[in-house]
């Protein structure tokens, strides 16, 4: 026999009420408890879905006012968090929201708490969200720019391109920047295997690097291969051009004799992106005209960069091998890039 959820659903309306600084229309706070303690459920989750109204949509946002939903339920303490923009007497007022204050709105809740033990302020609130059918739901990231109509066209051809030229053993690359690291002694994300926790500089200010590295990617698919140049001052067309240069001479041409054409992918935006006609111009003095290649570039649709195949094949390769460790300086960069590899074979010059 399933429980009775109106007392949960009184006390959460209450609580919301009060820490929201609203009140039921035409009721004041004593007429509104006087009225919630005798509605139906179906009264009592309209009440809150006007509440979720009233509040913006977004209890908690930066507009309005604090929301009093614990933020890791199960996990940590559960403490009430207020919200930096609320008001601070009512943060004085009641600082922290335990059980007993929520039970306290309504005898039939005191009972029910007394009746349960020391129920958990998590519980309790677990239980009033499978009642009023809320979640507990992140933010997915699906929402992005209006869409080409030509997108699906632009990956079929992309596809088809990379088919012809892996047919006919011709040279395929993925190219693009990395993000841009400060050079020095700075935290790095994620944790690793050390004796001792390596201490680094409190706060990542510019002014305290010894510069900022551009790592710059060159990705052989068909041989899962990869080389890493790091710029020292800026992330421009020519520099983008000119890692293609030497990673054509020293591995490209050795790896595929006789080729005359390459397949470049790259991202539809940055050093490399289709706009730009400075890398078209580099690309057509460093590769076309010295090296007598015929070079067709592919740019990938506009938010789809990720479909980059350098990105998940060997930047984040990278990103995982030097995790956890401050990158000092720029022979640690390339020491880390060198030292890459993967059960599939990766492995990676710089």
């Amino acid at each position: 026999m399933n429980p009775d959820p109106r007392p949960i659903l009184r006390s959460l309306v209450v609580v919301e009420l009060e820490m929201n600084a609203v009140d039921l229309p035409g009721r004041s706070a004593a007429e509104a408890r006087a009225y919630l303690a005798g509605v139906t459920v179906p009264q009592l989750k309209a009440v809150l879905q006007w509440l979720e109204e009233e509040a913006g949509g977004r209890r908690g946002g930066a507009g309005t006012p604090s929301r009093w939903w614990p933020q890791a339920c199960g996990k940590k303490r559960q403490r009430y968090r207020p919200h930096p923009t609320a008001d601070a007497a009512r943060h004085r007022r009641r600082p922290h929201l335990r059980c007993e204050v929520d039970a306290a709105h309504h005898p039939e809740d005191r009972r029910r708490t007394a009746q349960a033990g020391r129920r958990s302020l998590c519980q309790h609130r677990r239980q009033a969200a499978q009642a009023a059918q809320l979640q507990a739901a992140g933010q997915p990231q699906t929402l992005s720019r209006t869409k080409d109509p030509d997108r699906d066209a632009q990956f079929a051809y992309i596809a088809e391109q990379r088919a012809a030229f892996v047919a006919q053993g011709l040279p395929l690359v993925s190219v693009d920047t990395k993000k841009k690291e400060l050079v020095g002694n700075f935290r790095n994300s994620s944790r690793a295997w050390n004796q001792r926790p390596v201490p680094v500089n409190a706060h990542d200010f510019r002014f305290d690097a010894i510069g900022i590295a551009n790592p710059y990617g060159v990705y052989d698919l068909q041989a899962n291969l990869g080389s890493l140049f790091v710029g020292t001052s800026h992330d421009t067309p020519a520099f983008a051009a000119d890692n293609l240069a030497p990673w054509w001479v020293y591995d490209g041409r050795r790896r595929y004799p006789g080729a005359t054409q390459l397949l470049v992918l790259a991202d539809g935006g940055g050093s490399n992106g289709f706009r730009s006609r400075a890398w078209k111009h580099a690309l057509q003095e460093s590769l076309c005209d010295r090296h007598g290649l015929t070079v067709a570039v592919c740019h990938y649709p506009t938010s789809a960069s990720k479909w980059n195949p350098i990105e998940h094949r060997m930047f984040s390769e990278i990103s995982e091998n030097w995790a956890g460790q401050p990158l000092v300086s720029y022979e640690t960069i390339l020491n880390y890039a060198r030292t890459t590899r993967t059960a599939t074979g990766l492995r990676v010059k710089a």
